[in-house]
């Protein structure tokens, strides 16, 4: 049965033989009353950690979107795993923990375990082949993102650029030359009074124009 974003569902919890509250806890998950069958596996496992127990656990924190305390619990339930299929399907509801929460490379490894120990789980083939896609889709977008933020720094860093270069093109205008300035009414009129009167000769330069 399939999940919102294609992913198989989580192996079913297996029965826990040596507690008394074998019942209560069952009949919860059954009913999928997720949380108190958490609650009650939680406190099996605090008395003696099983395959089971752990197994169970965190397939209820699964089912309450838990992923995080689910891919804790489902490497615990592998510590305590004994045959080779226990192992398969640790591995994969591992892996379907891993995919929930995005962690891909994680998943894919955990599926690929699953699949070393039991090659006709189909499900875990298709998980497998999901997770790769979403890595690959993830990788893209990481790129993409990255690749907006460098540009963006770039083009704060042109423009940074073209004001700097404007501001050395225009100058200080307080340093512009006097001469470059427009002369004013009394400069101009200085000017022409300066220009009509006789220019006033050094004593040496008269004494030579008479002498000549």
């Amino acid at each position: 049965m399939n999940l919102d974003d294609g992913i198989l569902h989580c192996r079913d919890a297996r029965p826990i033989c040596a507690f008394l509250n074998e019942r209560r806890c069952n009949n919860a998950y059954k009913a999928q009353n997720f949380a108190e069958a958490q609650s009650e596996y939680n406190k099996a496992n605090a008395l003696k950690p099983t395959f089971n127990g752990l197994f169970n656990e965190a397939n209820a924190l699964f089912q309450q979107n838990k992923y995080k305390e689910a891919s804790e619990l489902n490497m615990a339930a592998l510590g305590q795993a004994k045959t080779n299929k226990e192992k398969a399907i640790a591995s994969y509801n591992l892996g379907n923990s891993f995919y929930k929460s995005q962690e891909y490379n994680k998943a894919i490894d955990a599926y690929k375990q699953s699949l070393r120990l039991d090659p006709s789980d189909l499900d875990a083939k298709k998980n497998l082949t999901k997770a790769i896609e979403k890595k690959k889709q993830q990788s893209q977008q990481d790129q993409k993102q990255q690749q907006e933020q460098k540009d963006k720094k770039d083009d704060k860093q042109s423009q940074a650029d073209q004001k700097e270069n404007q501001k050395n093109d225009s100058g200080d205008p307080s340093q512009q030359d006097s001469d470059q300035e427009p002369k004013s009414q009394e400069d101009q009129k200085s000017q022409k009074d300066q220009a009509g009167k006789p220019k006033s000769l050094t004593r040496q330069e008269a004494e030579n124009m008479l002498a000549s």
